[in-house]
């Protein structure tokens, strides 16, 4: 990633109204996917890393649409993901920066930026495990 790119995305990422991460990754123990918010502490399972990704993205969407619509964060970011999934989450970051991708949440109350936009939240997910 060039250095004017990393520099737009930072640019991108500050400007999120609430940007978040997701971890997907299998439970060995349980034996199934399991994805992880880290800031907010969502979780879900399911069969396959697809699946779980589809539900994180329609949970963090009605989270984050009832928030916008009552304006008030209380509990929102009280109980995030345990440290252990966040340490894993960097681990992952440093080792595979390249393979971060990123889950845009349509909300279900829009809201207008200062330049006409809409507002949008982004998730950057990072699996794994495939």
């Amino acid at each position: 990633m060039s250095e004017e790119t990393a520099s737009k995305n930072m640019i991108d990422w500050a400007s999120q109204l609430f940007p978040m991460r997701a971890l997907a990754e299998y439970d060995e123990k349980y034996g199934f996917f399991v994805a992880y918010c880290l800031e907010t502490g969502s979780v879900t399972t399911g069969d396959d890393v697809g699946t779980v990704l589809d539900m994180m993205k329609e949970l963090l969407e009605d989270e984050v649409s009832r928030v916008m619509k009552s304006r008030n964060l209380t509990n929102f970011f009280s109980t995030p993901a345990p440290f252990e999934v966040w340490e894993r989450w960097e681990k992952l970051a440093q080792e595979r920066p390249s393979e971060i991708s990123e889950m845009l949440l349509d909300l279900k109350v829009p809201k207008v930026s200062k330049d006409g936009r809409p507002s949008s939240t982004r998730v950057a997910v990072l699996k794994a495990a495939a």
